[in-house]
């Protein structure tokens, strides 16, 4: 009697670097199917802030993080990615008008591919730290 060969893998929360060990652990395996159960997109959208001079700003876990130059920020957003976060690179008055603007963040959402459930809860970078710390 032939087997199937089945990985299974949940709760990736949008990280590309679990989502990779999946592929390779199917590889590795020979597996015929690989089946990702639910939690599957990540935890937010993080923005970079582009300062000017190729520096560029953003936070990570409440820790700020910089990179110089394309390479470092390539990696910073690899980091992100990594642990499940979006990276969003904006200019200061891109994130500006993202802040004040919930309508202006939706609809940033919705050209990224997003469906927003409930508009009411996407929050600012800033209000949902607050959120954390409640």
């Amino acid at each position: 009697m032939a087997h199937t060969t089945l990985v299974y893998a949940s709760d990736l929360h949008g990280s590309e670097g679990f989502f990779r060990k999946f592929v390779s652990a199917a590889v590795t395996y020979k597996a015929q199917v690989g089946i990702v159960g639910g939690d599957v997109t990540g935890k937010a959208i993080t923005p970079i802030i582009h300062r000017g001079n190729q520096y560029f700003e953003g936070f990570l876990f409440g820790s700020r993080e910089t990179a110089s130059g394309a390479k470092e920020l390539e990696a910073l957003k690899t980091r992100m990615s990594n642990v499940g976060f979006y990276p969003l690179v904006l200019e200061p008055d891109e994130a500006q008008a993202l802040e004040i603007a919930p309508a202006k963040l939706k609809e940033t959402l919705l050209d990224l591919g997003y469906t927003v459930r409930d508009a009411g809860k996407v929050r600012s970078f800033e209000e949902a730290v607050a959120y954390r710390k409640r």
